[in-house]
């Protein structure tokens, strides 16, 4: 396939498909303006659950998925725990909930799961 066979089947996806408008009702954390990509995970929401053609997968679509991610990390900061990550608020553009900061890890559960401090947790307790 080439370049352009592929740029000829892409097609715009309206962003009410996407990303949610804010709850009127919640008061959800903005993240700060100095939050930066470099700084923090940007969480974002994936296409896979985008409800309009093949990319349905029999789930919630996307833009639902997103707004109760991010209801829920309300909730978790409000209560925070040293083995959760840290919750920096909400990124928007156009008026719309395109993602939310999180405290940005060194290595992901996988690498972790491969460490010798991994090896000792003591895992019968779970």
């Amino acid at each position: 396939m080439t370049l352009v066979e592929y740029q000829a089947g892409l097609r715009r996806v309206p962003d009410d498909k996407i990303f949610p408008r804010m709850p009127p009702d919640a008061r959800l954390t903005v993240a700060p303006s100095t939050v930066n990509d470099c700084s923090f995970f940007l969480k974002r929401t994936g296409l896979d659950n985008h409800d309009s053609g093949e990319f349905w997968h029999g789930g919630p679509p996307c833009h639902e998925v997103l707004v109760n991610e991010v209801l829920t990390m309300e909730k978790l900061a409000q209560h925070p725990r040293p083995s959760i990550v840290r919750y920096h608020g909400r990124r928007v553009r156009r008026g719309r909930i395109t993602g939310f900061y999180l405290e940005q890890l060194h290595q992901t559960l996988h690498e972790y799961a491969q460490t010798h401090a991994f090896a000792h947790i003591d895992k019968e307790s779970f």
